[in-house]
């Protein structure tokens, strides 16, 4: 998760991006090398000075990308990338960054503000899922009931 305002990327050599852009919006993005998996931007921002909750889900079998903001889905986007492959990238040669990035195409990308929890599920999470972990707050109580084979792989 990061600050991204303005921000592109001439190369192409993102992978993952889930990101805060200008006005606030969210930005949910996948990259396999130089061709779109998905890519979606919020039209809404999501307030300043405020706690949300984000999450972001992409299903490989109905191809669709989702933007949570406190447990719901957005259902309109501003900004939709064409899907290009329907590969997911598996390169995790470069760095993964979560709060910031920095590389050499452009300025650095710094989160403000707290980030409380961050997790990668092995699979897409259903919208009632998303809406019990955003409620549970707690993740040993949600995978308990959700994913109990997960539960020795937090770290």
């Amino acid at each position: 998760m990061t600050e991204a305002p303005g921000v592109t990327d001439p190369t192409k050599q993102g992978q993952y991006h889930f990101e805060i852009v200008d006005k606030g919006r969210v930005r949910f993005f996948q990259r396999n090398k130089d061709k779109t998996v998905y890519g979606r931007t919020t039209i809404e921002g999501i307030p300043e000075n405020k706690w949300v909750h984000l999450a972001g889900n992409y299903n490989p079998n109905t191809k669709q990308a989702t933007i949570y903001i406190n447990g719901r889905p957005v259902k309109a986007y501003d900004q939709t990338e064409p899907q290009q492959t329907e590969s997911l990238s598996t390169d995790w040669s470069k760095a993964a960054y979560i709060g910031a990035f920095k590389d050499n195409q452009g300025p650095p990308r710094q989160f403000k503000g707290a980030l409380d929890e961050f997790y990668i599920f092995p699979c897409a999470l259903s919208d009632d899922q998303i809406m019990t972990l955003k409620d549970t707050h707690r993740m040993r109580k949600f995978l308990s009931f959700s994913f109990p084979q997960l539960l020795l792989r937090i770290w």
